[in-house]
């Protein structure tokens, strides 16, 4: 038993899930602090929409995968079935990220973020 919590323990797609969790949780309550809102009752939803309605689903198959890795639903595996609801899950916790901290008052993105290269870089010629 205590070789399938490691497994879980170690495992990238497991630390992520546990460090968007965490992320997405302590920035929604300084963003309902910041707004004069905050409310128990908030961070009750936001384990009940987002821990067990997303994050349970994900590790329950994510665990049936770890168990039995070749096992597969109507020819699909179930490392990929379990990847494509990984991504969902992730697209929603940093969906809920933004949310807050957009809340927090960043409106914009920078623009390094959103494109992809360092400002003040000489560009590369293309060709």
């Amino acid at each position: 038993m205590g070789e399938i919590v490691l497994s879980f323990v170690d495992d990238a797609q497991f630390k992520a899930i546990v460090v968007l969790v965490i992320l997405d949780l302590a920035l929604g309550v300084f963003a309902a602090v910041k707004a004069g809102e905050f409310a128990f009752t908030k961070v009750s939803g936001f384990l009940k929409d987002d821990v067990l309605s997303k994050v349970l689903p994900w590790f329950t198959i994510y665990a049936a995968w770890k168990y039995a890795p070749s096992v597969d639903v109507v020819g699909v595996g179930l490392k990929e079935i379990q990847e494509v609801v990984f991504a969902g899950v992730v697209i929603a916790l940093v969906a809920s990220l933004t949310s807050s901290l957009s809340d927090l008052g960043l409106k914009q993105v920078p623009k390094s973020l959103a494109t992809g290269e360092n400002e003040g870089a000489t560009p590369k010629p293309s060709g």
